[in-house]
């Protein structure tokens, strides 16, 4: 019987049992949207013209997409952070129970482009767990700067470090006291299969297919608005190419072999050759005119591309 890979199981946020109820949980990044985003139209009108299209930021799916990936881990109590000496001196306070700041060491980061500001330390209390050979990619929140701080990305291999991960930062904001509250967007955790860095690349001029479908995806993209959305982007990928994508095929053969199996007999294990498929009889007894149950054209269709997406 065809084979498919397991679904990836959940990736996991533990705190201690004390803080259950008191630390503000991560949420997924796509429920959390900064109101500026919120409130902003998706066409200005007092820009649209017959020579502006009057377009935001709001209808660029990779902007948005970049936004709402993956999950915010959030401030766990209110911080006063004092930035003062043109960002040379950091002090910060708060009244929480736990630490929530703490410093690096200058000479950890000599030479680095925000020199003289120190390198500091927000305190987390959420443990993240995932899967087997996922990693996860800790960032400032994409697409969402303060003006106050800016974190220091980094991965960890959160399936093996069992223990709460601190985030490093840089103060950026003004000279003044700024008060960060509790529950504020600290950090994204972007989940990643850690074997989808192994891909290898291939770099080359493009061939006459790869040229038009250059070519299609331009030209579609500014015959109207909302293509890549509705087609191009991530919901509507496997749409794109007419339903002859990898994952489309397979899903549709993985549909057609649960109706048969509805159907009564039981198909043989070979569903690429379809080898048997139309013998007279199979381990249940006689079938009558028997399907294959992949065709030749989806076939090769998928062996094709299978082959181009691994090469």
């Amino acid at each position: 019987m065809f084979r498919f890979s397991p679904q990836p199981r959940s990736i996991r946020f533990l705190c201690r049992p004390e803080d259950d109820g008191v630390v503000p949980p991560p949420v997924p990044a796509k429920t959390f949207l900064p109101d500026w985003f919120r409130k902003l139209p998706a066409v200005d009108a007092s820009k649209l013209s017959t020579s502006d299209s009057g377009l935001t930021v709001k209808r660029c799916m990779p902007f948005l997409d970049a936004m709402t990936a993956g999950w915010i881990i959030r401030l766990a109590a209110t911080v006063r952070m004092e930035i003062a000496d043109g960002g040379k001196t950091v002090n910060c306070a708060w009244d929480f129970d736990r630490t929530l700041v703490s410093n690096h060491g200058s000479h950890q980061v000599v030479g680095n482009p925000r020199e003289p500001s120190p390198p500091c330390k927000f305190h987390n209390y959420w443990t993240v767990r995932t899967p087997p050979g996922w990693s996860c990619l800790f960032v400032q929140p994409l697409n969402r700067p303060n003006g106050i701080f800016e974190i220091v990305s980094g991965v960890v291999d959160t399936d093996t470090y069992a223990a709460e991960i601190h985030f490093p930062f840089f103060a950026t904001g003004e000279d003044g006291l700024h008060v960060i509250e509790k529950g504020a967007p600290l950090v994204q955790v972007i989940p990643f299969e850690r074997r989808a860095l192994e891909l290898k690349a291939d770099i080359r001029a493009e061939r006459d297919d790869e040229k038009e479908d250059r070519r299609r995806v331009f030209r579609n993209t500014i015959s109207g608005d909302g293509w890549y959305r509705r087609f191009s982007g991530r919901r509507g990928r496997d749409r794109s190419a007419g339903g002859s994508s990898p994952a489309f095929l397979l899903g549709r053969l993985r549909r057609r072999h649960a109706h048969r199996r509805s159907e009564g007999p039981r198909f043989p294990r070979n569903v690429w050759s379809g080898e048997g498929a139309n013998a007279a009889t199979n381990d249940k007894g006689p079938v009558a005119n028997h399907r294959p149950l992949v065709s030749d054209a989806e076939r090769s269709i998928v062996r094709r591309r299978v082959r181009r997406a691994v090469r």
